[in-house]
C-alpha cells in the first residue's frame, strides 16, 4: 500500500503541476490583457487630456472672439450715434435755412404787393391830378 500510495502521491504532485503551470499560464496571460488594457486606459487618458485642452482653446477662442464682436458692436454703436447727431444737426441746419428762406420770400411778397399798391395809389395820384387840372 506504501507503493501505491506514493505512486498516488506522483500522480496528484504533477497534476497539481500541471495545474500550477495552466495557472501560471493563464496569469501570463491575464497579465499580457492587463497591461494591454492599462496602455489602452493610458491612451485613453492621453486623448481626453488632448481634447480637453483643445475644447480649452477653443472656448478661450470663442471668448476672444466674442470679446472682438463686443467691441466692434460698441464702436459701431457710438459710430451710430455719431452719424445721427451729425444728421439732426444738418437737419436743424435745413429748418433755419428753410424757415429763413420762407421769410425772405414772404418778404420779396410783402414788397412786391406794397410795391403794386404803391404804383396803384400813383397812379390814383396822377388820375387825380389830371382831372384836377381839367376841371380848372
Amino acid at each position: 500500500g506504501a507503493l501505491a500510495t506514493q505512486d498516488e502521491l506522483m500522480k496528484r504532485y504533477n497534476a497539481l503541476w500541471r495545474a500550477s503551470a495552466a495557472e501560471a499560464a493563464r496569469a501570463s496571460e491575464l497579465n499580457d490583457t492587463l497591461g494591454g488594457l492599462r496602455a489602452e486606459r493610458d491612451c485613453l487618458r492621453e486623448d481626453s487630456r488632448r481634447k480637453d485642452a483643445s475644447m480649452l482653446a477653443g472656448k478661450q477662442e470663442l471668448v476672444a472672439a466674442e470679446a472682438l464682436l463686443m467691441r466692434d458692436c460698441e464702436r459701431l454703436e457710438r459710430e451710430r450715434e455719431r452719424e445721427v447727431g451729425l444728421l439732426r444737426a444738418q437737419l436743424e441746419e435745413l429748418r433755419a435755412l428753410w424757415n429763413s428762406q420762407a421769410a425772405d420770400k414772404s418778404a420779396a411778397e410783402m414788397k412786391g404787393r406794397q410795391d403794386s399798391e404803391l404804383q396803384q395809389c400813383q397812379a390814383l395820384l396822377q388820375m387825380a391830378k389830371h382831372a384836377q387840372v381839367q376841371s380848372a
